[in-house]
Parts: structure tokens; sequence; C-alpha cells
């Protein structure tokens, strides 16, 4: 067999170096020690190539708003990457803590009562499979309030784990899909026809602001040790956490109000 040189071809979907390389904001979350290694910084840029490429052919174009579901107000990344040079696991929220949250800001900001009582079965709920098909998934929203017209729920790492949305790859790696996990939700439950408004929220912690507050804290702070850094940094990614999702909730309140429900 004669090796013949290819004198063309088509684009491929995955991006090349030249554009690769000039997204120079990818820099920012790389830590520091990582970019002075060449090795390190290697292994980290194809990484995030990768996941580049896997996130675009993932993603689907999905309504803001639909019917009387509230759009997914974007407050913070809701994606979360583990394996490989991504040592450190993502703090996301548990169920109890999140729904604390919610609880307390819609007390705070609007006023509402709301409960942390699941409401009925829905049934129909399709999330994409492995094979490219779709999984069908039954659930009852998390919270409502206590006429139960306005109803919410949060998605969370225990709820992707249930409905099959954590993609691994062939190293063992898993990428957390929490925010467009959230949007393929609140596009069905936009297509029923009761009057009960909804909202969906979803963990917002921010994969790429998690660097750069750990480096921050690293530089400011040199003389602390191990555990002393680790747990000033954990209390910075919660704390942004947090707030992120205190302001879904209060945009959610603001839709309401708009909606002219309170």
């Amino acid at each position: 067999m004669k090796v013949r040189p290819v004198r063309s071809g088509r684009k491929p979907h995955y991006p090349t170096a030249e554009e690769f390389g000039r997204k120079q904001e990818e820099i920012r979350i790389m830590p520091l020690r990582w970019v002075k290694n060449s090795a390190a910084a290697a292994a980290f840029g194809m990484l995030l190539v990768m996941a580049a490429c896997e996130r675009q052919e993932t993603q689907e174009t999905l309504p803001e708003e639909g019917g009387n579901c509230a759009p997914v107000f974007v407050h913070g990344e809701g994606y979360g990457w583990l394996g490989c040079v991504a040592v450190t696991a993502p703090l996301f929220f548990s169920e109890e803590e999140a729904l604390a949250i919610i609880l307390d800001e819609a007390r705070t900001y609007g006023e509402l009562d709301f409960q942390a009582e699941e409401t009925s079965v829905i049934d129909g709920i399709l999330f994409p499979a492995e094979d490219g098909g779709k999984t069908e998934v039954s659930l009852a929203l998390d919270g409502k309030s206590p006429d139960g017209n306005i109803t919410f729920e949060f998605v969370s790492l225990n709820d992707l784990e249930k409905w099959g949305q954590i993609t691994r790859d062939e190293t063992g790696g898993a990428s957390y899909e929490i925010q467009e996990t959230a949007k393929i939700l609140q596009s069905q439950l936009g297509q029923r026809e009761d009057s009960v408004k909804t909202g969906v929220f979803y963990d917002p912690y921010d994969y790429e602001a998690s660097f750069t507050l750990e480096e921050q804290i690293s530089q400011e702070n040199p003389q602390d040790d191990f555990e002393e850094l680790q747990r000033k940094k954990e209390e910075a990614v919660i704390a942004l956490s947090e707030e992120n999702l205190r302001a879904q909730v209060r945009d959610f309140i603001d839709w309401l109000k708009g909606q002219g429900v309170i």
C-alpha cells in the first residue's frame, strides 16, 4: 500500500491547535504551578480541548421560557469536573443545604413561605441517554408554596446520578453538567398545561471561578499551612455558590411578580 498525502479535507468538529491557542482566557483557570510545568500544562490543555468538544456536542438549543415554567436563571456555571489533573472534588451542595438556602432567600427577599415538601410525581421526563437515545424518568419536585400554586426543583449532583446524566470518559473522569440538565428539565416542565408556576434552580458550583479563588487565596496567604489554605478555599467557593443560588431565587421571585402571581 502506498502512502499518499491528504491534500484537502473537511474542517474538524473539534477545536484546532490554533483556535485553542487563541483562547487565552482558559489559562486563568490553570494553577500557576502547572503553568510553569510544561508537561502539566500540556496535559491540562488537552483535557480542556476534550471537555470543550464533548460539551459542544451534547448541548441542546432550548427555549428560555415555556408556559408556566420560568426560565433557568443563570448565576454560576453549574459545571464540575473530576479526574486526571482535576483531582479536587467539586464542592456541590447537598439537597438539604440547597433547600435551606432557597427557603431562606424566598422568605427574606419575597416574603414567601415555601415548603420543602415534594409535589405529586411527574411522569415522562426525558433526558439524553449514553446510547444516543432518551432515558425516561419520573420525579417529584422538591418544594412548593402552601397552596401548591408555586413549585420548584433544585437540580443537584444526586439528581444527575439518579437521572443518568453524569458523563464519564475512558480514564474514569467525570463531568457534571448541572446547568444544562436543569435547562433540559425546564424545557419539558414548560410544556405542561396546568396553571402551577414552576422554577428550576441548579447547583451553581463554578469550576473556573473556583480555580481563580483558590490561586488568589494561596498567593494572599503564603504563611498558611495546607489545611488552613484548604479551609479558606472551601469557605470562599461555598460562599460564591451560595450567593449565586440566592440570585437564582431572587430572579424567580421577580419573575413571579411579573406574572402577577405575587
